[in-house]
């Protein structure tokens, strides 16, 4: 009897082995899903903000089922650059959203995000394409960050055009269209700009209009 009730204790031993092991490596079902979807996002861009910012934490209000409040709407790319001064502002300085403030790793990867330019796609970084033999390469110009067409892509396209061009009507006789008009507007633009009037969406981000008055003091280079 001893003998029997001797071995039966060491097969249960033996079987549990493996599965000990196996139940000290696991990994939490909800830690591999939070991996997943970390190595799924396009680092820097609209679609990492919107998962990680705008659907958890912005889109029950500011959205046509959460009625819009304050008037924003924050469900589009398009959207989002429209109030994205208003937006910055809000959260870095822990008014948004209703909640409670977001982390300080939320809220860098946010003014991140606004630094480089709101990129879409991602990476906020030009990247030239590979020469063609029968092409000349593009101008130098083109890659310098303090350059009419860099202020062009990061203040005049997405915060001025809508309205100051041909086909947003000139608002107030104002074409931001080319170097030469945006020089002979030069003063009231940074007047404008600096006192929070335009936008009229909102206040530029401050990193942004860092980025015009730098360029404006180094004697807004073409």
């Amino acid at each position: 009897m001893k003998f029997t009730i001797k071995y039966l204790i060491l097969f249960l031993i033996i079987i549990n082995i493996p599965s000990c092991g196996y139940n000290s490596t696991k990994i939490p079902e909800s830690t591999r899903s939070e991996e997943q979807l970390n190595n799924s996002l396009t680092q820097n861009s609209y679609s990492e903000m919107n998962q990680l910012i705008f659907t958890p934490h912005c889109i029950r209000c500011h959205s046509e089922a959460g009625g819009n409040k304050g008037g924003i709407n924050l469900e589009s790319y398009e959207r989002v650059k429209i109030y994205i001064s208003r937006v910055e502002n809000a959260i870095v300085q822990g008014f948004m959203p209703p909640a409670g403030p977001l982390s300080d790793n939320l809220k860098l990867k946010l003014t991140e995000w606004i630094k480089a330019g709101l990129p879409e796609v991602g990476g906020g970084v030009v990247v030239p394409a590979p020469l063609n033999p029968s092409q000349p390469p593009d101008p130098v110009e083109d890659l310098k960050p303090n350059s009419f067409i860099n202020i062009t892509k990061l203040v005049f396209k997405p915060y001025c055009l809508r309205c100051h061009s041909v086909e947003g009507g000139n608002t107030a006789r104002v074409n931001l269209e080319t170097y030469e008009n945006v020089i002979e507007e030069l003063r009231d633009i940074q007047k404008e700009v600096n006192r929070g009037y335009m936008p009229p969406s909102g206040a530029l981000p401050p990193s942004i209009r860092s980025k015009l008055n730098t360029w404006i003091a180094m004697g807004a280079p073409r």
